[in-house]
């Protein structure tokens, strides 16, 4: 057998000189740790347009699961690293055009102070890439407009239980990076993975093993110059794909569906509305399975604990990517009975005198929102919506609809997306804490308050409102009524 060379392992595949932007984030500081134990004789310059005094109140914000101690001591950790060069504000990008590989977050090109790297972009590399290039087993890449974060969950709860060795990374900021685990990964092993329109940016040079879109309909369009070019984005997973490689697709979505017949492998298609000659489906109330000359039932839809029909629909893409793993029906339908509601998707915090309040921040664009709407209307039941935020270029026609339709009152967060809602009565609130107190005065024993921004809201408010992310506390906090 041949000896190991250490000295080869060591040597990095990214060259001598690489520059890490963003290492305050959570994928910048992931990488920046990683690529520094993993190639020590790298020269690795790391990059944060922060204040160095501000380092740590930056990476707090940053990485919101780890709590304050943790953060504190991970942020210390990251700025003792040997082989690392550290430029703060004051030089910040100096030296970028020399470096032989550059790692960029996903966000870079949202901020002025990065339109230098925009020369550079043949040297960038991603956290997700990097994933592609050093894990030795497959990979189960989740992207999508909507339901992708929830799929992706239930598709590693699910695989993480029939195969214990599985790796999962999310765009969740409570997600832990997992690159130090790769190194004890083995070629049966798998890792899934969510990736997002953003990280779909920089080429990953191959395609996942099995590829899996939730839906593409229209978001981030004010970062595209059509949605035909954010379409072609999220169908680029689909780039390298081979014939022994496959996809698992939405049928019921338009442009998904398109992809059916363009596709490099083989798909396996879902639907909650049709049965399909293959793929998975829903008939007579129960999931059923068809592939290989079999039919199955897998579990019976009632049996799901996940509310709404976009979340039946993140089950069958997550039943298709998983039983095309190898993953026995049996198993896929146990973790899918015991499985628990995302946070921050259609969350319920609490029922205060009767009232249900459900956290549903992590929805974005309104098309997540009318979904929520639909799903948690009920007759002869009030449903008050809290929304706000920054509209990421898209059309707000139906969700107008849906709440002059089905919601009894807005109470609205102040933010430019009011332009949005001429025409219907908005109850305009200063914080997310006058919203839920207005909403805790007037709604009654069985009904609905619904926080669902339909916008973006965390990259928006984080600057403009003390207690934007306190919607949890809010509501523990809240004081039963008296008579």
């Amino acid at each position: 057998m041949a000896s190991f060379d250490c000295e080869e392992y060591m040597k990095s595949p990214y060259g001598k000189n690489v520059h890490v932007i963003g290492f305050a984030g959570t994928e910048g500081s992931a990488v920046l740790e990683y690529l520094s134990i993993r190639f020590p004789r790298t020269k690795i310059t790391a990059h944060d347009y922060s204040i160095r005094a501000q380092f740590l109140k930056h990476f707090k914000e940053a990485h919101v699961g780890l709590g304050k101690e943790k953060s504190k001591e991970k942020a210390e950790s990251i700025l003792l690293l040997e082989n690392v060069r550290y430029c703060f504000q004051d030089e910040y990008l100096h030296g970028v055009d020399e470096a032989d590989t550059i790692f960029v977050p996903q966000s870079w090109y949202l901020y002025e102070q990065n339109n230098l790297l925009k020369r550079c972009q043949e040297k960038f590399r991603s956290i997700t890439r990097l994933y592609f290039d050093l894990f030795p087993g497959k990979i189960i890449g989740v992207t999508g407009s909507n339901g992708k974060t929830t799929t992706t969950n239930l598709i590693a709860e699910i695989m993480c239980r029939a195969y214990p060795s599985t790796l999962f990374s999310g765009n969740d900021r409570r997600t832990d990076q997992v690159l130090e685990r790769l190194e004890s990964s083995k070629k049966n092993d798998w890792l899934v993975l969510e990736i997002s329109n953003r990280q779909l940016m920089v080429d990953l040079a191959r395609s996942p093993d099995i590829s899996v879109i939730t839906n593409i309909t229209p978001n981030h369009l004010n970062e595209y110059k059509s949605f035909e070019e954010y379409a072609a984005g999220k169908a680029s997973l689909l780039k390298y794909q081979g014939e022994d490689q496959w996809s698992v697709l939405n049928y019921d979505d338009p442009e998904s569906k398109k992809l059916i017949e363009i596709d490099g492998g083989e798909t396996m298609p879902f639907s909650i509305r049709d049965r399909l000659p293959k793929g998975v489906f829903v008939e007579f109330e129960n999931i059923i399975l068809k592939h290989a000359e079999r039919e199955e039932i897998v579990m019976q839809v009632k049996d799901f604990p996940l509310k709404g029909k976009h979340n039946l629909s993140n089950a069958l893409a997550a039943v298709a990517a998983c039983q095309l793993a190898g993953v026995e029906l049996e198993i896929i339908a146990q973790t899918l009975r015991s499985i628990d509601p995302i946070p921050q998707r259609m969350e319920l915090v609490k029922t205060v005198d009767g009232v249900e309040y459900y956290n549903d921040s992590a929805s974005t664009a309104p098309e997540s929102t009318i979904a929520a709407i639909e799903t948690l209307k009920k007759p002869n039941q009030k449903l008050y919506l809290i929304i706000g935020g920054k509209s990421k270029g898209l059309d707000y026609t139906g969700l107008s609809k849906s709440i002059a339709q089905d919601v009894e009152g807005i109470f609205f967060l102040e933010s430019p997306l009011s332009e949005e809602f001429k025409d219907l009565n908005l109850d305009q609130c200063a914080t997310l804490q006058e919203a839920v107190q207005k909403a805790h005065k007037v709604a009654m024993a069985g009904d609905v308050v619904l926080f669902s921004p339909a916008a973006e809201y965390f990259t928006y408010f984080k600057d403009t409102m003390p207690g934007y992310k306190n919607f949890r506390d809010i509501v523990e906090r809240l004081s039963l009524r008296t008579e």
